[in-house]
């Protein structure tokens, strides 16, 4: 490549993003929309002035703008004044991968072979100032453009430190049937996602409750249960079984959101609660994964064998630890971290599914599914909601529930509910195919 169009790419990326961004602010609700979500990349492992970039580039390039659908960049080539030459080649840009590298070979100054972690692909990119950091076998989270006849970097590319390594190991299953639509919000949710809501734990079980007809004696009395059972050995479910069986009586539709605000209000009282790193925030993810996993099998069907499947677990070796137990793991980085506290130890809550509501749920699947083979997809629907209700862990489900959507023109639900089947089942080839067909007609 001449050293000519090297500069032509660099000069033009330069007044692209400076163009671009003056044209968000002079949208206020358009670069309002732009601050409230920077938000959602606080925990991603790099300097503030990259994860702002990072928040740029997602909402050029994936953000949708609500009622119009319609992507950033088509609204800035369809509406702004820039040069109609400088259109074609943004316009090249929709054609563009976001997604997590791998450092094959590079030539410093010149260009990088990166290769797809999540993929096998690998890509020429032409970029002196990205291979003058970069260094073969290192990891790099980016998007590369198309320009005119090359590969870029966009500016947003960030090298990611030793520890993430680990981290994108752990999480690798959850983006293969998304790998080609990875976004650098999908990429951001490894590291942690902050909670939007501002209320705490605390007030939210004292909302939960109230809902769930306890009165404010009986809450007080449970958090204060809570807090002394959290500074000894005693595992939660033998303070809030008793409960659980109240609510059950009294609300049983609201058991579910009061139970879910216990048990968290719980895990925020453990010493170690404020001060999770990446990896153990990863290891919990993992641990959801494994129950989720040992829910679909039937192997556990109450909280008890909840709790001892996932000690059982957290002491067993795994390969994406290195080799450690998620307990040593967790152990290790909280002993880098400062963090006195070596206890380690997690609750999930197991909605219990008796034999009465597996017999419910079954009648319910056949009806739905036979509704949906007849082209009934709306009764469908409302049957396969009522059966989720009671089992929110059937991949096959959520890929039928997609298919009605699908039907009905509900696009947007189509792939919420694909993803969902493929969260729970991440192999599940009939979803991969779907989500993988949906996309390419542009509807995903």
């Amino acid at each position: 490549m001449d050293s000519d169009k090297m500069y032509d790419y660099r000069d033009f990326m330069e007044e692209f993003y400076v163009d671009i961004l003056e044209f968000i602010v002079s949208k206020p609700v358009l670069f309002a929309k732009l601050k409230e979500q920077e938000s959602l990349f606080d925990l991603m492992p790099a300097e503030p002035h990259q994860r702002r970039i990072m928040a740029l580039d997602w909402f050029i390039f994936d953000y949708k703008i609500p009622d119009t659908n319609q992507g950033v960049l088509d609204d800035f080539m369809e509406n702004s004044g820039t040069h109609p030459d400088n259109k074609d080649i943004c316009a090249q840009f929709k054609n563009n991968w976001y997604g997590i590298f791998e450092v094959v070979a590079l030539k410093t100054g010149k260009e990088a072979i990166l290769r797809e972690l999540f993929g096998s692909a690998q890509h020429h990119v032409t970029d002196g100032t990205l291979t003058k950091f970069i260094q073969k076998g290192d990891v790099i989270i980016g998007r590369i453009l198309t320009f005119e006849d090359i590969k870029i970097m966009a500016t947003s590319a960030i090298k990611m430190p030793s520890e993430a390594a680990t981290i994108i190991r752990i999480n690798r299953g959850r983006f293969e049937g998304i790998k080609a639509g990875l976004t650098p919000v999908d990429v951001a949710g490894l590291f942690g996602k902050k909670d939007k809501v501002e209320m705490s734990e605390k007030d939210r079980v004292l909302h939960e409750a109230g809902r769930a007809g306890f009165s404010a004696d009986e809450t007080l009395k449970l958090i204060k249960e809570l807090e002394e059972g959290a500074k000894g050995t005693e595992m939660p479910n033998e303070i809030i079984d008793p409960y659980a069986r109240i609510v059950m009586n009294k609300n049983n539709k609201m058991a579910e959101p009061f139970l879910d605000a216990v048990y968290k209000f719980w895990n925020s009282l453990l010493p170690f609660s404020t001060q999770k790193g990446p990896i153990e925030t990863a290891v919990i993810e993992l641990a959801m994964s494994y129950m989720h996993e040992q829910l679909q099998k039937r192997k556990i069907t109450n909280q008890d064998e909840a709790d001892k499947k996932v000690q059982e677990w957290m002491k067993l070796p795994n390969m994406a630890l290195d080799g450690k137990s998620p307990e040593q793991a967790v152990i290790d980085e909280r002993k880098q971290m400062g963090n006195p506290e070596l206890r380690v130890g997690y609750s999930f809550q197991v909605k219990e599914i008796c034999a009465e509501k597996e017999k419910e749920a079954e009648k319910l699947y056949n009806q739905a599914l036979e509704l949906g083979q007849n082209g009934k997809h709306a009764a469908a629907l409302k049957l396969y909601k009522e059966y989720c209700e009671l089992s929110d862990i059937n991949h096959v489900v959520h890929h039928n529930m997609a298919v009605s959507h699908f039907f009905l023109g509900h696009y947007k639900k189509a792939k919420e509910h694909l993803e969902k089947a493929l969260k729970l089942k991440p192999d599940y080839e009939k979803a991969l195919r779907a989500l993988k067909d949906l996309k390419g007609r542009g509807l995903g």
